[in-house]
C-alpha cells in the first residue's frame, strides 16, 4: 500500500496569455512510488483537467475575467 502522499507542486506560473487562452506550468511533484498524473482545478474547485506532465494550455476563457488556478498531484493510491 501506498501510504506517503507526493509532494504539492510548486511555482505555478502563467504564460502566453492571450483573451482566451493561457499555458499553465510548473514544477513535477516527488514521490515515494511516482506521480502518475495532476488535476487541475478553479479557485471554486472545479476540475478543469486531469494530465500526465507539468503544463496545460487552457482554452476557453473569457476576457476580462479574473481565473485562478490549482494543482493537485495524484499517485497510485489515488
Amino acid at each position: 500500500d501506498d501510504t506517503i502522499p507526493p509532494t504539492i507542486p510548486q511555482n505555478l506560473i502563467s504564460a502566453n496569455t492571450t483573451q482566451t487562452t493561457t499555458n499553465l506550468s510548473w514544477d513535477a511533484s516527488t514521490d515515494n512510488l511516482g506521480t502518475v498524473q495532476y488535476n487541475i482545478y478553479l479557485s471554486n474547485h472545479t476540475l478543469v483537467a486531469t494530465v500526465p506532465n507539468t503544463s496545460y494550455h487552457v482554452t476557453g476563457l473569457t476576457p476580462g475575467h479574473y481565473y485562478t488556478y490549482y494543482i493537485r498531484s495524484v499517485d497510485e493510491s489515488g
